[in-house]
């Protein structure tokens, strides 16, 4: 199929998003499926206006855009002039302690759901989430109050987005972070 047969016209196309679209950052993929297939077909996609809220993976979705050919990626994308969301927000992942990165990587950028304990280290300007009796643990990005506010609760669900977070505490390394903020906590 030629897609340039297509170009510079309006089209309606319904499907869900393939991974995680947030504010900061407006293009991504929508698919014909909810979650990854063999023979999925995957399109470009550029989000016009501002958002306040991501948008989830395997979110249904049902857009209106033009055809365009994106000179700067060099590929065909659509260039999404109204978005409507047509059904739930999935919910949070769970994650478990032992999978690896290699695992979790699959999940990155989005709403996951993990238990531990939170700590701090650093003289108690970093929080990690620690999974109890283990030194397994990622870091836990929030308001800086969350070790305080849960130190005699132990082990909790905590939920939020699951990040790669690079030079953290200028070590030139990344970590694997949970950024709870805005997300409500089933604990709270």
């Amino acid at each position: 199929m030629d897609p340039f047969l297509y170009a510079n016209s309006s089209h309606t196309v319904e499907g869900w998003i393939s991974n995680p679209i947030c504010p900061d950052y407006l293009k991504g993929y929508v698919q014909d499926a909810p979650e990854w297939t063999g023979g999925m077909i995957k399109l470009r996609i550029e989000l016009s206006g501002e958002r306040s809220e991501c948008m989830e993976s395997g979110q249904a979705v049902r857009m209106i855009g033009t055809v365009v050919w994106d000179v700067e990626d060099a590929r065909v994308v659509l260039r999404i002039s109204e978005i409507n969301l047509t059904g739930p927000t999935p919910g949070y992942t769970m994650l478990t302690w032992g999978e690896t990165y290699s695992d979790w990587r699959w999940e990155e950028n989005k709403i996951v759901e993990i238990r531990g304990l939170v700590k701090t280290q650093d003289n108690g300007t970093t929080q990690i989430l620690q999974q109890d009796g283990t030194d397994l643990s990622i870091c836990l990005i929030g308001d800086g109050t969350e070790a305080s506010q849960v130190e005699d609760l132990g082990q909790l669900n905590w939920r939020g987005r699951l990040i790669l977070e690079n030079d953290m505490g200028g070590t030139s390394s990344a970590w694997i972070c949970l950024d709870v903020r805005g997300h409500q906590q089933t604990w709270a």
